[in-house]
Order: structure tokens, then sequence, then C-alpha cells
């Protein structure tokens, strides 16, 4: 408990120092290669390997089911579901692993636009820093060496989005096991934080997804913070009898 208590106090401790070194606005914005809406919810792309951005609007509340999948027979796919509770700007992320003819396929109710772009993977924030923003969306790209991290979030349980690491191509930065995708928080988990391991130097982004749209998250990507050894104190030497008659 007294450990617990401590990893805690250096947690926040790092937050606050994170908090006075930067400021980071989610978001990602690129060169846009389609526009899709409730009246054109479907494009046929050329893609090459690498990494695409949904940012979507929708007008209210709103049953959003974006899918992305490859014309190839058997080929690559990837789908995110969510709901918006009201009028959203939010956006999503896609790993193109393969060149091939993608389709982007979006269903929602109600009124809806998304545009699709790219971007280069140039990163100008560095850790330790904090990230803020409302429901589904991606960060922008950030640099991370290898090595060991804390990832820290304000919200738990139901009220936190899910978290995803991403390379960036878009593809999730796994467990030494290849087992899950970092950081792995369960729905009901009330965690406010966990380690993560990042395997190589290298740029990274992180993107959300949540049906708590609109819904403010906070969280903290952290180094390690580093703690003092407690070593054994001076010796102690038996007092001399004899100088003492």
């Amino acid at each position: 408990m007294k450990r617990f208590l401590c990893i805690t106090i250096l947690l926040v401790a790092c937050a606050l120092i994170a908090g006075c070194t930067q400021q980071v606005v989610p978001a990602q914005s690129g060169a846009a290669i389609a526009v899709l809406s409730n009246t054109q919810p479907n494009t046929t792309l050329s893609l090459a390997p690498g990494v695409i951005f949904v940012s979507f609007h929708t007008d209210g509340a709103s049953d959003m089911d974006v899918e992305l999948r490859t014309l190839s027979k058997g080929g690559y796919g990837a789908a995110d579901v969510f709901t918006t509770a009201g009028p959203f700007n939010g956006s999503l992320a896609y790993e193109i692993p393969v060149r091939d003819q993608y389709v982007v396929d979006i269903t929602g109710t109600g009124v809806w636009t998304a545009v699709i772009g790219t971007e280069n993977p140039t990163a100008s924030w560095k850790v330790p820093m904090n990230l803020s923003g409302s429901g589904t969306m991606v960060t922008p790209f950030f640099t991370l060496e290898k090595g060991q991290y804390i990832f820290l979030r304000s919200e738990v349980g139901s009220a936190s989005p899910q978290y995803y690491l991403r390379n960036a191509n878009g593809s999730f930065v796994m467990d030494a096991n290849n087992t899950f995708s970092q950081p792995t928080f369960e729905e009901i988990s009330q965690s406010p934080f966990k380690f993560i391991d990042v395997p190589v130097t290298g740029t990274y982004f992180v993107s959300t997804l949540t049906d708590n749209n609109p819904g403010i998250w906070h969280a903290s990507i952290l180094p390690i913070p580093i703690i003092p050894h407690m070593g054994p104190g001076p010796a102690i030497m038996p007092r001399d009898s004899t100088a003492a008659s």
C-alpha cells in the first residue's frame, strides 16, 4: 500500500511537470484525398503503405460505423463503431499495410461529413507531455526514445476512452509478447496508469475510441521517475566500555 502511494505521488508530480513543458492539442490534418457525407458515404482509393486519417463531423446524435477494406478478396480490413450524443468533431486513424485499392465505407445516422487525408509523420513534441481532447480523436505525432514510460490518465472506468499508442505508419505498439496493444485498460478498470514499453526510438501518435462523444479526457506520457536508492546508513560502532571507565 505504501509503495502504491509513493508511485501515485510520483506520478502526480511528474504530471504537473509535464503540464508545464508541453501543451498538446489533439488534431490531425493534412492533404485531403476524399470527402464523404451522409449523401455520399463511400469511396474507393488507391493507397500506398502508410496511414490515413478520417476527420469527421456529426450535426447531432449519431450511430457511426467506419469501415476500411481492400478490394482484394481475403485482404485487409479494419472498422470502428461508436456513437455521438450531439454535434461532434473527431478523427480516426487507419493503417494501410500494403499498396492496394481500398474501400472506405461510412454508415451514420443523421447528417455527417468526413474528410480522408494523409500527413507526413513529422514530430515536434517529446516527453514529458500532456494530451487532452474530447471523445474519439487522434493526436499529433511525437517522438519517443526506446525504453519504458508511464501512461497516466485522469478519467478511469467507463469515463475513460480506450487509448492506443501507434507507430507513425498507423500500426499498434504491442506489448513485449505481442498479445495486446499498449496501453490496455479494461473498461471497468480504476487504475490511473499503465507502464508502456517502446521497442525502438521513433515517431508515434495516440488514438482514442469511446462512446463519450463529446467527452473530455486527459492523459500524460511520462518518463519513469528515478527513485533514489535507499542504501544502508552510516555504520554504528559498538561503544568502547573501557573508554568510559
